[in-house]
């Protein structure tokens, strides 16, 4: 079982659940890139946009999805929401993804949060497999999942409906088996298992 109260902490970032505290910002965030976020994310239809589905990101607790966020160090600044999501426990099979705060963007904070709770999620005993995907033209995307050392898997044609526009997109599919292959980086946390 992944611990849901470990504090990831990296050069640069702190990574912790969102609590209510963090809510306006989160909500400044999105609401900035809210065009870009309907156009590759897959749970940004029109009525996860206002604070109160924020608010409902922050407080779900459904056992299938531990949120986690990233915050910069020194400024406390928040930077990426992020997570770890249950696709299949019989195959030890997990998911991540993220979204980044636009005023933060080509500094390396996505690469760098998503190292670490890949690290964190790899240290559990029942996490075999990380999966990862984007959707069909988000080649920003594309450049973290290949610096992360993923293997692309198989293409689902036409199998998204973007929010943006209704447009169908092509969903890449990416896994790993192991975290020996994500760039180095000195990562640890302070609940949860001991980093190997």
């Amino acid at each position: 079982m992944i611990c849901a109260d470990a504090i990831i902490t990296t050069p640069r970032l702190l990574l912790r659940k969102p609590t209510v505290e963090d809510a306006h910002a989160m909500q400044s965030a999105k609401e900035a890139c809210w065009p870009e976020l309907q156009k590759w994310m897959s749970w940004s239809s029109d009525e996860r946009k206002p604070l109160s589905a924020t608010l409902e990101f922050i407080n779900a607790d459904d056992g299938q999805y531990i949120q986690y966020c990233a915050f910069h160090r020194v400024s406390g600044a928040f930077l990426i929401a992020t997570g770890i999501g249950l696709q299949d426990p019989n195959a030890g099979l997990y998911s991540t993804g993220y979204w980044a705060n636009p005023n933060f963007l080509n500094k390396g904070f996505a690469t760098e949060a998503t190292n670490a709770i890949i690290r964190f999620a790899f240290a559990h005993d029942d996490v075999k497999k990380m999966h990862i995907c984007h959707y069909e033209g988000n080649d920003a995307s594309k450049r973290v999942i290949e610096k992360l050392g993923f293997d692309y898997t198989d293409t689902e044609e036409k199998s998204h409906a973007r929010h943006s526009d209704g447009k169908y997109l092509d969903t890449h599919n990416y896994l790993m088996t192991s975290p020996q292959n994500l760039p180095e980086l000195d990562v640890s946390w302070t609940k949860g298992p001991t980093q190997s």
